[in-house]
Parts: structure tokens; C-alpha cells; sequence
């Protein structure tokens, strides 16, 4: 519930749960939701209703953002561009310099 919570919901419905759990469901239900509030020192609902939303993005945002990393990270290697440029020569070298996780 808390998740839901999280992302701005005024509600949680638990009918299916109810039905397959029974009603004790709804005190667990309600024992975590205090739980999570406690070990995160909300003292209600409204303190942290929507708090998620600041994070919250667009499918097209973060390929976007995977995009622009991307290009960043091949704007920073050092070496040969891609395997069209391979001569074979300097073996060692021109093989580590493709290596796309060397620090």
C-alpha cells in the first residue's frame, strides 16, 4: 500500500486480497503500513502521500537519459571507435582499448 501511497494515491483497494486471505489481511495490511512509517518517521499519510512523484518519469524521458549517457561515455573512450578501425597491429593495445568497461 505504501508504494501506492508513495506515487500520490487517495486509496488502496484490497478486495481480491480480503477474498483470498481473509479479513486479518486488512490488520497486516495496516500493522506495515505503520511499520513503514515508523522506520521512515512519517507521522501520517499525508507526509509522504506523492512523495515519489519528483522521481517519477516518462518511458521517453529515460531513453532519453540512457541515450545521453550513452553518448557520453563513447564521447570519453579512449582508443579505437569500433572495429572498422582494427588493423591488427599493436595487438594488445588496440585490443584494450576497446574494452568498454576499463576505467
Amino acid at each position: 500500500a505504501a508504494e501506492f501511497l508513495l506515487l500520490g494515491a487517495d486509496t488502496v483497494q484490497v478486495c481480491t486480497g480480503v477474498m483470498v486471505h481473509g479479513y486479518p489481511m486488512v490488520q497486516h495490511l495496516c500493522g506495515g503500513l505503520h511499520s513503514f512509517m515508523l522506520e521512515h518517521g512519517f507521522n501520517s499519510i499525508a507526509d509522504f502521500k506523492g512523495a515519489s512523484l519528483p522521481y517519477f518519469t516518462t518511458h521517453g524521458d529515460l531513453v532519453a537519459r540512457q541515450q545521453a549517457a550513452v553518448a557520453e561515455r563513447k564521447a570519453a573512450k579512449v582508443g579505437l571507435a569500433n572495429d572498422q578501425n582494427w588493423t591488427g597491429d599493436g595487438f594488445i593495445a588496440e585490443a584494450e582499448s576497446m574494452v568498454s568497461n576499463k576505467a
